[in-house]
């Protein structure tokens, strides 16, 4: 049996064009239990700023009980005011989509119930239990809870 690879968010996204959104007056989401990290994807006519909301260590296991992107948040780039067309909410989930893709081809694995979209919902479920494998993030996630 191969040894499993550390799991390292900060090495995977940040080598794979995301940026962490380290200070406070950076983060983009309500949130400020987790770590966030962002990128820019293309929705069907404009892009959105992606943000994955990402458990990292021991601490952030007492609100989920995982290790990985726990959700993604998109931030629009052609916002009007916080008033949002059909068209702007679909450009929106089209960006979230292909952030998932992007995520889980760059090795970032998720939460084990995170619901994916789009049409290999399947196949993005079997790539993020190997990534979950690979890491041994059940193990770890055991063995941090101690």
């Amino acid at each position: 049996m191969t040894k499993p690879k550390r799991y390292d968010p900060l090495y995977i996204l940040c080598h794979n064009g995301w940026k962490w959104l380290c200070y406070d007056k950076d983060k983009i989401s309500t949130t400020t239990e987790y770590e966030q990290y962002s990128a820019e994807f293309l929705g069907n006519s404009y892009s959105s700023t992606v943000v994955a909301i990402v458990s990292t260590i021991p601490e952030h296991l007492i609100l989920d009980g995982h290790y990985g992107v726990l959700w993604l948040e998109a931030v629009y780039e052609n916002e009007r005011d916080g008033c949002l067309s059909w068209n702007d909410m679909k450009d929106m989930m089209c960006a979230i989509e292909c952030a998932e893709g992007n995520l889980l081809m760059c090795g970032m694995p998720f939460v084990p119930d995170y619901c994916f979209h789009g049409r290999n919902k399947a196949n993005m479920k079997r790539r993020n239990e190997k990534l979950r494998r690979l890491y041994n993030l059940e193990e770890k996630e055991k063995h941090d809870k101690r």
